[in-house]
């Protein structure tokens, strides 16, 4: 259970000197609610972490690297996780531990969504297209190809980059359409 588990990083924590708390959320019209650690650091001021639920969206659990997350938190609003992969590999400010920055990704991640759906559209149409054809070398209907083709491969690396710069997955956690009444931290 979530509480089991943030009990552990909690006791972890603490024995190794790091101050650490276990925090209990309250979701909005829901009975049970969800336990997470929260660190309260010196540059980047008060962050949640979620070790329990970093499952990538329709996949397995053996999909993720691991199930560590960070946890966005705001009163009335979503609670949001993104992979501590993710997090880390981003510029490190204090913008990338707020709410904001969640927000941000979560566009990001539609948008690249959407794109790579609409590319993976586009490769089956030109696939179709060339199938058991022959074109020859400066014909016109050769060059369309040709031009299609490149147009192609400039959206595959454009998508790769976006990629890499996402991450290959986009995390939820079971409560990411739960929204935050309230959270308690004991120290």
């Amino acid at each position: 259970m979530c509480s089991d588990f943030a009990e552990d990083v909690h006791n972890n924590a603490e024995a190794a000197g790091i101050r650490a708390g276990w925090a209990g959320i309250k979701f909005t019209g829901m009975e049970v609610g969800h336990a997470i650690n929260a660190f309260e650091t010196t540059d980047k001021g008060l962050i949640y972490i979620d070790c329990t639920n970093g499952r990538s969206r329709g996949s397995d659990s053996e999909d993720a690297p691991s199930w560590d997350t960070v946890a966005y938190i705001e009163t009335g609003k979503r609670y949001g996780i993104l992979h501590i992969d993710r997090v880390v590999s981003a510029p490190y400010d204090y913008y990338t531990f707020q709410y904001d920055f969640y927000l941000d990704c979560e566009k990001a991640w539609l948008e690249y969504d959407v794109m790579l759906e609409i590319y993976n559209r586009d490769v089956t149409s030109y696939n179709n297209e060339i199938s058991g054809k022959v074109y020859t070398i400066g014909s016109a209907e050769e060059k369309r190809i040709s031009t299609w083709k490149e147009q192609l491969d400039r959206r595959e690396q454009f998508l790769n980059q976006m990629e890499e710069e996402l991450g290959k997955h986009w995390y939820e956690s079971e409560y990411s359409s739960y929204t935050v009444e309230d959270v308690h931290i004991h120290w």
